[in-house]
């Protein structure tokens, strides 16, 4: 019987294809919005805010009031 073992360039094939936790999250964030992961990369950087109902949504989802989970940064 013999045992076939992944090269060690099979391996990282197989592991750069993973998703890291900041591009799940910004996958989870964009399903659960029913956005774009675009979108939501821009809400991260600040360049635009979400509008009313998704930050709704985004505070329910998080469990986080909503003036908490947008406040403007100082």
């Amino acid at each position: 019987m013999h045992i076939n073992f992944m090269t060690f360039k099979e391996i990282y094939n197989r592991e750069k294809t993973k998703l890291t936790p900041c591009q799940n999250f910004i996958k989870e964030v964009a399903e659960v919005t029913r956005k774009s992961e675009n979108t939501v990369r821009t809400w991260i950087s600040g360049a635009i805010v979400p509008d009313e109902l998704t930050k709704k949504v985004l505070s329910d989802y998080f469990n986080v009031p909503e003036d908490e989970l947008f406040k403007k940064e100082e």
